[in-house]
């Protein structure tokens, strides 16, 4: 595609849906709890204590919690480069816990540009790889922002501009990596975090850059990615 390279970076920040925690199961309490019990009843409370901040919590980089979850979470940033720096996309919304603000657009850039990459069955479709695609959870933000979209089609009854999202662009997708995932095994990853994978290479970011900012994101898996050579050489 014209400006763009082999591949592309992208870094996003999430927060939760205004109407998310109504899709979420109700929170138990695991362990040798007594339904009931006082203990039970601490316990839940806390839970459910923990979701509300996490539904409510300012955008952050996608999380292990509730609120970042497909049917739950919304794009609050998304920020997309190329192995030069060049910015492709850039967007960012104020709209707090609002579906298809960002995911609309981010969506259809995607598919505006690599249409042939993600194919609409689950088997039996050709596949045209068109870019290397790298993020932190990248495959999970486009997952989240793939499933506004599909809810978008269902519930609003008045959409006349409903999107064909490919299942192949969030589910099992071609070509989708985070560096960190590529770089370390689990096994690896029992003694080695970020931090100490982005030390090793010297990639200088703070760990407030990486979870509330989208660009910092990119600019640090497009330098793990040039640091590992997953890609090659930079061509200049």
């Amino acid at each position: 595609m014209a400006g763009l390279t082999e591949a592309i970076f992208i870094g996003a920040t999430i927060r939760g849906a205004e109407d998310g925690g109504t899709f979420l199961k109700p929170c138990e309490p695991g362990g040798n709890y007594n339904f009931g019990s006082p203990k039970y009843n601490a316990k839940l409370e806390e839970l459910e204590s923990n979701r509300a901040s996490s539904l409510a919590a300012d955008p952050e980089m996608h999380a292990d919690c509730s609120a970042h979850r497909p049917c739950v979470g919304t794009l609050a940033s998304v920020f997309v480069m190329n192995r030069h720096g060049d910015v492709l996309l850039q967007q960012t919304t104020k709209k707090a816990g609002q579906r298809c603000v960002l995911a609309l657009p981010f969506i259809n850039w995607l598919l505006e540009n690599f249409r042939g990459q993600f194919a609409s069955s689950l088997t039996g479709e050709e596949i045209e790889k068109q870019t290397l695609i790298f993020g932190f959870d990248v495959k999970e933000v486009i997952k989240i922002a793939a499933f506004e979209i599909l809810g978008r089609n269902v519930h609003e009854e008045e959409v006349i501009d409903r999107i064909a999202v490919p299942v192949r662009l969030w589910h099992n997708p071609v070509g989708v990596y985070d560096p960190y995932d590529v770089l370390l095994s689990k096994t690896d990853k029992k003694d080695l975090d970020l931090n100490g994978l982005l030390r090793y290479f010297d990639v200088t970011a703070t760990r407030d850059e990486l979870i509330q900012d989208s660009q910092r994101q990119a600019e640090v898996a497009a330098q793990l990615v040039e640091a590992g050579q997953l890609v090659g050489a930079l061509r200049t």
